[in-house]
């Protein structure tokens, strides 16, 4: 989903949206070297109470692998927290996608508790109901 299209359907304040620039991140001052890295960067947007990711934006030598990466995201209805919990190479192009679902998924209390076992993802699922049930009745 573009921005406009998560605006539209989740509202302004129904969705997340972190951009983030390459320059700065550990591959992209690997290749500084070789190529400008002042332009490239990565966006992804989340639902904000389930953190389904709705889509990404990016630019950069690596662009086409990181949609890739959230393409099969968004196919299995992975959330920035399963997105989080996965392996990524380091210094790599896919480390800055890790980051900001990192970021994403622990900028919220039951997002910070889904990394805390079991115990704390039963909690996070209970919260993120609650949010829900409070969303859709406007309470």
């Amino acid at each position: 989903m573009s921005d406009e299209e998560c605006v539209r359907k989740y509202g302004a304040d129904g969705y997340d949206n972190l951009f983030v620039k390459e320059k700065g991140s550990d591959r992209a001052d690997v290749d500084s070297a070789e190529r400008m890295t002042t332009s490239n960067f990565v966006e992804l947007r989340t639902e904000r109470i389930s953190g389904r990711i709705l889509g990404a934006s990016a630019c950069g030598p690596a662009a086409a692998e990181t949609i890739n990466e959230v393409c099969l995201a968004l196919v299995n209805r992975l959330t920035v927290r399963d997105m989080a919990r996965t392996l990524h190479s380091y210094p790599s192009h896919g480390y800055l996608l890790y980051r900001i679902s990192m970021a994403l998924a622990t900028q919220s209390i039951p997002g910070l508790l889904a990394g805390c076992g079991v115990v704390g993802r039963i909690l996070s699922a209970q919260i993120r109901c609650v949010m829900r049930v409070i969303s859709v009745f406007n309470l």
